[in-house]
């Protein structure tokens, strides 16, 4: 749900930020307020936004609503994503995390390659998939500090 910055002010304090509103994008977040509103002042307020905007009154779809959610989910979402990595994902997908040892993940990888074959488990790991996500890894961290790199043959490091 987007917010609402002007959720608690009332329609002539609405008013004001109407009057004062040079800023298309304060218009379109008071367009979006005055959306929730079911007074005759509200409805009134909100037929002089959209003409200052350049709404077309026969129009009876309101998109406000739209742009506004849109732009948060979106924005959202872009900080969400920008959390996500290749090695993360990776990681996640046989039960781990970035900040687990990497002595762990050792242990950790040498049991599943022990203990999947070649058919799916329920989400869908294979030891094919084991051995492509383990190339990846070791791809996404050259150039990185030596120790952040796994050997692929883990029976050998383990046995050491």
């Amino acid at each position: 749900m987007a917010e609402r910055p002007y959720m608690s002010l009332g329609v002539v304090e609405l008013e004001g930020i109407f009057l004062a509103a040079t800023d298309s994008d304060v218009l379109e977040v008071l367009q979006y307020e005055l959306n929730h509103r079911k007074t005759k002042a509200a409805k009134k307020l909100l037929e002089k936004v959209n003409e200052k905007l350049g709404v077309d009154p026969e129009k009876t779809e309101n998109f406000s609503v739209w742009k506004v959610e849109f732009t948060e989910l979106k924005n959202r979402h872009d900080l969400l994503r920008g959390t996500f990595t290749i090695e993360g994902e990776i990681l996640a997908r046989w039960g781990m995390t970035n900040s687990i040892p990497r002595d762990f993940e050792i242990l950790i990888f040498d049991l599943w390659s022990k203990n999947i074959n070649a058919t799916e488990d329920l989400f869908g790991r294979t030891s094919s998939q084991l051995s492509s996500d383990l190339e990846k890894l070791q791809n996404e961290r050259k150039g990185m500090n030596p120790k952040a790199l796994i050997n692929l043959n883990t029976e050998e490091e383990i046995g050491e």
